[in-house]
């Protein structure tokens, strides 16, 4: 069995240097100052919040926040952050990797004591900022029309392709089925999808956004976090939430002790208790209501054979290579690196498997 997992290498690849880290974030930048951007969804305020995340970025290299990461994966991710960087260079807003914002973010907060839900929301608003900008007017999704053919017998010679990109180009170019472990501009958030189970209880968030095709990808399930952790952890709450709610629904509905508890939920001063009692409630009344699970990362996880790795940085997503790392099933690896220095790391953190490293840029040359 032939697997595959691709990154975003093949955009850069195939739609040029406006898919690069920096020109993404240039590109949000100058919809804003243009004025071509949908205030409605991300206000111009964004901006302010990007130059102060900039401007904390060298005291933050010099390990003065380090007091504000308080639990481990912000440790983790901080130290990783750390590591990446110069602490005696200065970055410009563009040299800083679009997901380290988001530990910036969370730093920054913390200093400041600003919590949810004003910090979410804030999240929430840069998330969308950067979105748009990989989104880039919908030309994110044309990619695949300057995809050379042979690339398309290549790919179909795959028992399962997986991706970590967001948009479609691969379900247009190829018949077969596309994974996407970090969710996809065409499926919404179960936050803002108006028919969740989510938005079955009264508060329900998705109301007053006015979600339509022109908009849906800035609402949609597409990851975007600091850490793999955080990603793993976002990835599979659905069905950690489906597994919690099944069990305390079945609670309720067969032990009058645990019915009683969660029936004084109901008064509760803390909003998300009162959620709980609602969800629960409903659940039991509905058995077939559930959070939809958009991330096929057991798939992943159940692979057997041979994996291809194309268009992966080897530091970045470390959670889908642990899983990988953990998959006793998975007898070999093939990832296609830049150079040397990559093809060494690439060896050193899969240590337990059979690795082969391919030159990418020979590979994308042989497709010509």
């Amino acid at each position: 069995m032939k697997s595959i997992l691709i990154g975003n290498g093949i955009n850069i690849q195939y739609g040029g240097k406006e898919y690069l880290n920096g020109n993404i974030i240039r590109r949000a930048i100058n919809n804003v100052l243009a004025g071509s951007f949908p205030s409605v969804d991300y206000p111009q305020e964004v901006m302010r919040w990007i130059s102060e995340l900039n401007g904390i970025f060298p005291a933050v290299l010099r390990g003065e926040f380090d007091s504000y990461a308080f639990v481990n994966f912000e440790k983790e991710s901080l130290n990783d952050l750390q590591k990446r960087y110069d602490a005696q260079k200065e970055y410009s807003v563009y040299e800083i990797g679009l997901e380290d914002y988001f530990l910036l973010h969370d730093l920054l907060c913390s200093k400041l004591n600003i919590h949810n839900p004003q910090r979410g929301e804030t999240r929430e608003v840069l998330k969308r900022f950067f979105l748009d900008a990989i989104y880039n007017s919908g030309k994110i999704q044309e990619i695949y029309q300057n995809f050379p053919k042979s690339l398309r017998s290549y790919l179909e010679d795959h028992d399962k392709i997986f991706t970590t990109n967001y948009d479609r180009n691969l379900e247009n170019f190829v018949d077969s089925k596309i994974y996407h472990l970090h969710g996809s501009f065409d499926e919404l958030s179960e936050t803002y999808d108006i028919e969740s189970f989510r938005n079955q209880i009264s508060d329900r968030p998705a109301q007053g956004f006015n979600i339509n095709d022109d908009n849906r990808h800035l609402y949609s399930n597409a990851l975007m976090a600091y850490g793999g952790q955080l990603k793993e952890f976002a990835s599979k709450k659905y069905k950690r939430a489906n597994n919690y709610m099944d069990s305390m629904a079945e609670g309720y509905k067969d032990n009058p002790e645990i019915k009683e508890e969660i029936n004084d939920w109901k008064n509760s001063s803390n909003y998300i208790t009162q959620n709980l009692f609602e969800g629960i409630t409903l659940k039991a009344q509905n058995p077939e209501l559930k959070f939809k699970d958009k991330y096929p990362t057991e798939e992943l996880e159940k692979v057997k054979g041979t994996l291809r790795i194309l268009g992966l940085s080897p530091n970045n997503d470390i959670h889908l290579f642990t899983s990988i790392i953990e998959n006793n099933q998975l007898e070999k690896i093939e990832f296609y690196c830049f150079d040397k220095n990559e093809a060494d790391e690439v060896r050193r953190m899969f240590p337990n498997k059979e690795i082969e490293t391919l030159n990418v840029i020979e590979f994308w040359g042989s497709l010509n």
